[in-house]
């Protein structure tokens, strides 16, 4: 017993480092040279061993509470954060409405290309990039300025 206790606190004591955010941004794709700080709403983590890995599941739900945009107002949710270097990204999820869809896994290029396609029709997706070693990108669009959308990523870190 003591010594999963003791693996669960430190697993906890980690998370901090696991999810350093280094920024949450709201803003209209149109013009993305003006951003407003986002607001996470609620986050959540399910975190359980996986062979010599960890598996944590994050639940974070975004708003634009405190921003000057409208609630009718088309705005894409920028959060860019750092996980340890040796952390997989396994999955994310989007919620549409009460519907959760699980995203692909695509090169580059071709996410890039489709979430393009998405964010001109003004529809509905979401993509996660990672840009180097440790830092990574969610995008999501659209969320109107009265919304909210909540998302999942899941990770592995070697224990």
């Amino acid at each position: 017993m003591r010594k999963n206790t003791l693996f669960l606190l430190l697993t906890f004591l980690g998370i901090n480092s696991l999810l350093a955010v280094n920024s949450l941004r709201v803003g209209d794709p149109r013009n993305s040279w003006y951003t407003q700080q986002g607001t996470v709403e609620e986050a959540s983590y399910a975190i359980r061993p996986k062979g010599i890995y960890t598996e944590i599941g994050m639940y974070l739900t975004f708003s634009a509470q405190g921003t000057t945009y409208l609630a009718g107002d088309s705005l894409e949710v920028v959060l860019k954060f750092d996980l340890p270097e040796n952390a997989v990204v396994t999955d994310s999820w989007l919620w549409i409405g009460d519907t959760i869809y699980k995203a692909d896994i695509l090169d580059r290029w071709t996410a890039s290309s489709i979430f393009e396609g998405f964010v001109m029709r003004r529809t509905d997706p979401s993509i996660l990039t990672k840009e180097n070693a440790t830092q990574h990108t969610l995008r999501i669009f659209p969320m109107r300025g009265d919304q909210q959308r909540k998302v999942k990523i899941t990770i592995l870190v070697p224990t």
